[in-house]
């Protein structure tokens, strides 16, 4: 039987737990054992549906820190490199979420690029194939483009 100098239990087969587990078994000598209520891969999970999204724009910073020192991994790394593509991307809905998300990357002093956009904006752009969309109750929709380069202030 093998011998370990120390055990881990990561509860949730998500990105993270995943990556956590992969990247905890490369450094060796620790045992490491996943769980989670689904089967791999977890179809409530974010990462299972045919977008495939993961982003950074969330209110808990744990959880943005998290995700800035992933993505660069993801971006940078031979066995997730071909699978992670980032691209742009719109939330329109009635809360502050747009407003929250981006107090959080500048208190976070994380660099960038999300901005609000007017619904008649987004109806405008893209050569109108929002024109007609349903916004009822959005008065702004968030927009982001790809995932900031600039890492550095990753730790």
């Amino acid at each position: 039987m093998a011998s370990y100098s120390s055990s881990v239990l990561i509860i949730g087969a998500g990105n993270f737990g995943a990556a956590t587990a992969l990247s905890l078994v490369k450094k060796g000598d620790v045992k490491v054992t996943l769980v989670d209520t689904a089967a791999y891969p977890n179809p409530r999970a974010a990462s299972h549906d045919i977008n495939k999204i993961v982003r950074d724009d969330y209110p808990d910073r744990l959880y943005m820190r998290m995700l800035a020192t992933a993505m660069p991994l993801w971006r940078q790394d031979e066995l997730y490199k071909p699978w992670y593509h980032e691209v742009g991307m719109l939330r329109a809905d009635s809360t502050s979420f747009g407003e929250e998300s981006i107090a959080s990357y500048r208190d976070m002093g994380i660099p960038n690029n999300s901005e609000l956009l007017p619904v008649d904006e987004v109806r405008r752009r893209w050569n109108g194939a929002l024109a007609t969309a349903d916004f009822k109750g959005v008065d702004q929709i968030l927009r982001r483009l790809t995932w900031a380069s600039n890492t550095s202030w990753a730790r």
